[in-house]
């Protein structure tokens, strides 16, 4: 339990009352927190509290005590009185930035760890002739998902123009637990690749329905049409996806829309064709499935009528 205070100057501990507090000021002396310790932790545990409470990553807090800076491993004990300080990233520099990205690749999570504790700046770019790399980006690809956290608990932005399409990718290769993690992270839902394809649309041809309702939860657009004007719903039914198509329709695609006078745009007799053959295949257990397990806020509200176009 934490709470935000407004004193001013630091009492010394032993004027305190009994209840064991833990106070936490800032170099002006102005505190900040208050933490009830019902038992002794480490320092590291006390960062992470702080990075819930005050939104400054662990990475770059450094603990002051009555005998100088504490170590992640240290104990604290309350009563006591700590000294926040905000460590700010260095320049950024070429040797950084490949030390950075090498650890991401890594196996090791502490090799990553350690690197981000200097701090060293996560937000870098490694340029190359043909090519540019990001330690999200290398960290992602390689699958290495701890190192994934790592960085996000290091408030990386997941929305810069090297890691713009990494939910995409994801989703296309049907990384479940990445997906997840770059959701969180508020990766943007609708970039789309050279032919327009959104990660939906990319999770819709594949049989991962898990990573369709994730983006259907997260709110992704059900509508969005690529450049051939083929929504994420026709994707799946002319995938052969009966279940994707069953979620879709749970969350409220349109299953009759189609592009007017468009080559590539389905016609609304061959879309309740394509649509009702994939009910089929999937048969009514498998319905059942889908409905239940679709996302809840969708799957509540009554069905409205479908109404044909004119």
């Amino acid at each position: 339990m934490a709470r935000r205070t407004s004193a001013s100057a630091p009492e010394p501990a032993k004027k305190r009352k009994s209840e064991e507090l833990l106070r936490i000021f800032n170099l002006a002396g102005e505190q900040l927190l208050e933490i009830v310790l019902e038992e002794p932790k480490a320092a590291s545990t006390i960062k992470r509290e702080l990075q819930v409470q005050l939104g400054l990553p662990r990475f770059r807090q450094r603990l002051l005590g009555e005998h100088g800076p504490l170590h992640d491993a240290d104990t604290v004990k309350a009563p006591t009185d700590l000294q926040l300080v905000k460590l700010d990233y260095g320049p950024p520099n070429q040797h950084d930035t490949t030390r950075l990205i090498a650890a991401a690749r890594s196996q090791t999570p502490t090799k990553l760890e350690e690197l981000l504790s200097h701090p060293l700046n996560p937000n870098c770019v490694q340029a190359t002739l043909f090519s540019t790399t990001t330690p999200l980006e290398a960290a992602t690809r390689g699958r290495k998902l701890e190192n994934v956290k790592l960085l996000l608990e290091a408030k990386i932005n997941a929305n810069t123009d090297e890691d713009h399409g990494l939910l995409l990718r994801a989703a296309q290769r049907q990384d479940q637990t990445a997906v997840q993690l770059l959701i969180a992270a508020r990766c943007h839902l609708e970039t789309r690749n050279h032919t327009g394809t959104t990660a939906l649309a990319a999770a819709a041809r594949k049989s991962n329905v898990q990573i369709v309702h994730m983006l259907l939860q997260a709110r992704a657009d059900i509508e969005a049409p690529n450049n051939n004007r083929r929504r994420p719903l026709a994707l799946a039914a002319w995938a052969n996806q009966p279940i994707i198509v069953l979620t879709l329709l749970a969350a409220r695609c349109n299953p009759l829309a189609a592009e007017p006078r468009h080559p590539d745009g389905i016609p609304a007799s061959a879309a309740k064709n394509i649509f009702l053959s994939a009910c089929v295949q999937a048969g009514k257990q498998a319905m059942r499935e889908a409905f239940l397990a679709g996302p809840k806020p969708c799957v509540d509200q009554p069905h409205e009528e479908l109404q044909e176009p004119v």
